[in-house]
């Protein structure tokens, strides 16, 4: 129900207002809708009369200099607080021909009104006829508006040389109004006598005013006791809305308790119905539930919201937008659409870009580029940084919808522009071209460190993990640095540094003596959360193998296959090794080779060389020229196993093709990545493509042997045993035998099975050479089955026993051994 018949008669009727009111008027009472009302009309009754200088000051300060008409109007309903605005200026528009402050007034009214009551022009013209009228505070309040863009439009340097210029003359508002300047706008404020001396004014609006400076001054040097206690004192002299708000501002995060909390959100609500419109804003934060069940859990904050946007708060609005476009609670996309527009045109900058990224998103509308482009280039203007950062990004890229071709120097002009505001994601920017070079810029590491630093010194996680790489790549490697930076990245949530922070953990990269596989796990979960693929793949990895956690083959195949689907190559050969050995899954040579050559395609070497070997020995079906194929791709990058199975091909001749001098090519370029078999030395035994060298021969066997190349330790124990190469050593061989025969090699048990046999080197143990003979006669050596045979015939190390004598000399004449046949072919007869 509404009052407006009640407080108009007070105006239309002068009997009505007793002529003792005054006496009972105070800072409390007159906060009482009626009473303010009551008090307006006396105003204009009293100044119509002629009434003094100081019965106008008295009923003016209550009126409006303690915010009462404010906390009288907050809560009104639009129709109310239409005809309450229209009355007041109306009062104080014919006021002001006898009482100038009353023009002062109705300016800062214009310009402080509610959305859609604001009149900047008028405001203007009413400032203008208050300087004109000789009232000392409406020139540095209405250039100081000017200034902040209160009175948009204005030359601020213009308005801020007239303010100076006040101070000269010594007004002491514009001391005030300059000191507000200093402290918000400025640098290097330092208070001088002349605010000090605003303590003695015996107005004490000026005094407020010196103790609002003051706390913002302590404020900015971070002096929170100072500026807590100037507060308290502001507040217990002058009840000052500001002052209420900032004190429990600074207070919120130093509450703990609800009953604390409760007590500062009163304080909150005091201070916006005392006229400081971002205790609204305030309310509205603090108010948001933190663990919402209902919409209506909602309400409160969305109310302050409301209001602080009410009195054309353009933030409030953001925030009101921002919850209607994205909480799923109160999602209202059209009425969000709406807000961030009143939002961006009411000047607010979160606003602008917010709409602007929509716009390119089409998700919440259609897609508009032109709108985006515009948006930004507009905010460039305003030298915002983050749309000249992205302005940056579209000519990077270059967008053909909106004719811009990618243009990095375009690109790099407009980051550094933003970097140079002190924009982190820009100075990364700026690092990274600079670090990789671009339109024919050579990589400049040493130019590009101090954007990263500085960057990563504002916590741009991007900018900490190029700091990692940099001191990984440097010519001194400083791995325990590369660690510090991609830890601190990791800690930021930045998912990449995740990764490699997991893998220093696991393998120790940075030598902090201590490898944490468990510690890796989490950091490579955390990654693969957002999606990071090589996280994915070694947390798939780590499950397989109980690396840092239990084993669980059914996970490792998940994140194998998550990985795999956007085509990392480390995931693909994973899951065909997995296929291939039936590791967590059924074996399926099939989808092993469809996994190992779709990696071999993103040219991971190692896949090039399996899937040459699945190839060339018919793991799926035998087809030597893909497999050739794929083993010489990765034969040009050097991998050595795939030189060695090359070197294999030719030197055992798999297809009949004759070049076993292609060998030794092979080989060599294996060995000068330090890997080693026995094929070189095979090159220099029997004269494949060189010379035969014996002594070549035995040190390559060496070599290849202390590398551990099983094949090799056989062939140089009958170097040591034949005396080829090297003096003939018996012990020696028996050492070589003994650990390739250990390794499975079916050769070099035969020959250790004669040394135990015959006891060369060693004591004889016939039984021991029959065990290894005989593990290598059921693996169908020949020459394993004919020295099984002999000990069965002689009974040497067995029982005698002619059957099975025969039996395994008729195994190792179907194997081929030429004495095994002539004995066999001699019984038949």
């Amino acid at each position: 129900m509404s009052n407006i018949a009640v407080y108009e008669k007070y105006f239309e009727d002068p009997l009505s207002v007793p002529a003792d009111f005054i006496s009972g008027l105070n800072t409390t009472t007159i906060r009482n809708k009626d009473t303010w009302f009551r008090a307006l009309a006396l105003l204009e009754q009293r100044a119509a009369a002629g009434a003094s200088g100081a019965e106008l000051d008295l009923l003016f300060d209550l009126l409006f200099k303690s915010s009462a008409d404010h906390t009288i109007s907050v809560y009104f309903p639009d129709d109310v607080y239409a005809w309450f605005f229209e009355k007041m200026t109306g009062v104080l528009t014919r006021v002001g021909a006898v009482y100038p402050e009353a023009l002062l007034e109705k300016a800062m009214a214009l310009v402080l009104a509610r959305r859609g009551y604001k009149n900047q022009e008028a405001a203007a013209q009413a400032f203008q006829q208050a300087m004109a009228a000789g009232v000392a505070a409406a020139g540095p309040v209405y250039y100081y508006y000017q200034y902040v863009g209160l009175l948009p439009g204005a030359d601020k340097t213009a308005a801020l040389e007239q303010l100076k210029a006040l101070v000269a003359a010594g007004n002491p508002w514009a001391v005030v109004y300059e000191a507000y300047y200093q402290v918000w706008y400025g640098s290097g404020f330092e208070p001088g006598p002349a605010l000090e001396q605003l303590l003695q004014h015996p107005d004490k609006k000026l005094q407020r005013h010196y103790y609002d400076i003051m706390q913002g001054y302590y404020s900015k040097k971070g002096d929170r006791e100072k500026q807590t206690e100037l507060l308290k004192e502001t507040i217990r002299k002058f009840d000052a809305a500001y002052s209420r708000y900032v004190l429990a501002e600074i207070s919120w995060p130093d509450a703990q308790t609800a009953e604390e909390k409760t007590a500062l959100l009163k304080e909150l609500e005091k201070a916006y119905e005392d006229g400081s419109m971002d205790a609204a804003t305030s309310l509205g934060l603090k108010l948001l539930p933190q663990q919402p069940q209902t919409a209506q859990d909602y309400e409160p904050a969305l109310f302050w919201l409301k209001k602080s946007w009410e009195y054309d708060n353009a933030y409030a609005a953001y925030r009101l937008a921002y919850l209607y476009l994205y909480n799923e609670w109160v999602t209202d996309v059209p009425a969000g659409l709406q807000l961030l527009k009143e939002a961006k045109d009411a000047g607010n900058i979160d606003a602008a870009i917010e709409w602007a990224e929509v716009h390119i998103e089409g998700k919440l509308t259609e897609i508009d580029k032109q709108v985006t482009l515009e948006t930004f280039e507009a905010l460039h203007a305003k030298q915002v940084p983050y749309a000249t950062y992205r302005l940056g990004n579209f000519y990077e890229y270059g967008d053909p919808d909106l004719n811009i071709t990618a243009d990095l120097t375009q690109a790099f002009r407009y980051y550094k522009e933003a970097a140079e505001q002190h924009l982190p994601i820009a100075g990364y920017n700026v690092g990274r071209f600079l670090k990789y070079g671009f339109d024919g810029q050579a990589p400049d590491v040493a130019a590009s460190i101090p954007y990263f630093t500085k960057a990563a010194e504002a916590n741009n996680a991007q900018a900490c993990t190029e700091l990692g790489l940099i001191a990984e790549a440097a010519e001194q490697p400083d791995y325990a640095r590369a660690f510090e930076h991609f830890n601190k990245a990791a800690e930021l949530g930045y998912p990449y540094a995740n990764y490699i922070k997991g893998l220093y953990l696991e393998y120790d990269y940075h030598q902090s003596g201590t490898q944490d596989p468990a510690t890796a796990v989490q950091c490579y979960e955390y990654a693969a959360g957002y999606n990071e693929m090589n996280a994915t793949y070694e947390l798939g990895r780590c499950y397989k193998f109980g690396t840092g956690t239990a084993q669980d083959p059914d996970k490792a195949i998940e994140y194998l296959k998550k990985a795999a689907e956007v085509n990392n190559p480390k995931a693909l050969t994973e899951l065909a090794l997995s296929y291939e050995r039936a590791e967590g899954v059924t074996e399926d040579r099939d989808k092993a080779l469809e996994y190992m050559e779709r990696a071999a395609a993103l040219q991971y070497v190692y896949a090039q060389y399996a899937t040459g070997r699945y190839y060339l020995h018919g793991y799926v079906q035998a087809d030597s020229a893909k497999g050739l194929e794929w083993l010489e791709k990765a034969a040009a990058s050097e991998y050595p196993y795939a030189l060695l199975e090359l070197g294999d091909y030719y030197m055992f001749d798999y297809d009949r093709v004759e070049q076993y001098e292609k060998a030794l090519g092979y080989y060599l370029r294996a060995k000068d990545q330090q890997v080693y078999s026995d094929g070189l030395g095979l090159c220099y035994e029997y004269g494949i493509g060189t010379e035969t060298a014996p002594v070549a021969a035995f040190n390559e066997y060496t070599l290849a042997a202390e590398y551990g190349n099983s094949n090799a330790k056989y062939r140089l124990g009958r170097c040591y045993y034949e005396g080829f190469g090297t003096d003939k050593n018996l012990e020696a061989a028996f050492r070589w035998f003994g650990e390739s025969a250990h390794e499975g090699n079916d050769h070099a048990k035969v020959y250790l099975g004669r040394q135990y046999l015959k006891g060369e080197g060693i004591p004889r143990q016939p039984e021991k050479a029959v065990t290894l003979f005989t593990e290598a006669a059921e693996n169908d050596s020949a020459n394993a089955q004919y020295e099984l045979a002999n000990c069965y015939l002689m009974g040497e190390g067995v029982d005698e026993d002619e059957q099975k004598a025969l039996y395994w000399f008729e195994q190792a004449a179907e194997n081929g051994h030429e004495g095994a046949k002539k004995l066999t072919g001699r019984r038949r007869k």
